[in-house]
């Protein structure tokens, strides 16, 4: 027997086509000519609260996916992103909300190492949610700025996990610049971010065959994140023991010594995190 979509169970809101309780409106899955697609405003919490349900469900079928056993089904996934995608192209309410509603999806994603046959549908929702955000950000909403940023980091690590490095760095480059511009604002907020995304621009320089500016964002990355590291380990120990693995990791490919400065507030701790984990 075919396994069934979790879009056949467990939606709170019936959609087109069900019987009973409040409907999404018959045609929100069709985009009009020019590529979006409308609503009448009083539909709008439908959407959202459809919005909802996507997140909620991505997560119930990521987990299912994650856990069966070969041959892995990937269809329940890729029914509920088409959700994700038709939402998408709607213009009321405004993209930027739907898009914020649905950035949750992230929250969600596997790691690309921890599936394959996920990854082009992950990094084609990655791309509309960033375009979304983005172009309501060019449109007037600067407040957009932090989740453009984040998501153009996924947007990155999804393209770089499919093959496509010249075509992530891009996003990978944009994702640096909002964070920096953040992070003089609020540097306590931000900064931790920008060492992270500056970690995903020295992967991607790398898989561009850019090793010598590489080295360089992975070591910007650990000297921005050094006293946040410092004052809460635990905290911020996997985004640190990352940039200092691949920092040495390209110091010794390039034949350059690393930097003892650079490194010698940030080893001794890191090496008493590992002794002390089971």
């Amino acid at each position: 027997m075919e396994r069934a979509s979790v879009l056949d169970c467990g939606s709170p809101l019936p959609l087109s086509g069900a019987s009973g309780g409040e409907k999404a409106p018959a045609d929100w899955r069709t985009p009009k000519p020019g590529g979006t697609a409308t609503a009448p405003a009083d539909t709008a919490p439908v959407l959202l609260a459809l919005a909802d349900w996507v997140v909620a469900a991505f997560a119930t079928a990521v987990k299912a996916f994650q856990t069966s056993p070969p041959p892995q089904d990937p269809r329940p996934v890729q029914n509920v992103l088409a959700h994700a995608a038709a939402l998408l192209a709607h213009e009321l309410p405004p993209a930027a909300v739907l898009a914020r509603r649905l950035e949750k999806l992230v929250d969600g994603m596997p790691a690309p190492g921890q599936t394959v046959l996920l990854r082009p549908v992950l990094a084609d929702i990655a791309r509309q949610l960033y375009d979304r955000i983005k172009a309501a950000d060019h449109a007037g909403q600067p407040e957009l700025k932090a989740p453009r940023a984040r998501l153009a980091t996924v947007l990155a690590i999804w393209l770089s996990a499919l093959g496509r490095r010249a075509e992530a760095l891009g996003p990978a480059q944009e994702a640096v610049e909002l964070r920096r511009a953040l992070a003089r604002a609020n540097p306590d907020a931000f900064t931790p971010d920008l060492a992270s995304s500056l970690g995903v621009l020295g992967s991607v320089l790398e898989g561009n065959e850019r090793a010598v500016e590489a080295r360089a964002s992975f070591a910007e990355g650990i000297g921005l994140l050094t006293p946040y590291f410092l004052a809460l380990p635990a905290a911020h120990q996997p985004v640190m023991a990352w940039l200092v693995q691949e920092y040495q990791r390209l110091s010794e490919t390039l034949g350059k010594p690393p930097d003892a400065a650079l490194l010698g507030p940030v080893l001794p701790v890191l090496a008493k995190l590992s002794s002390a984990t089971p």
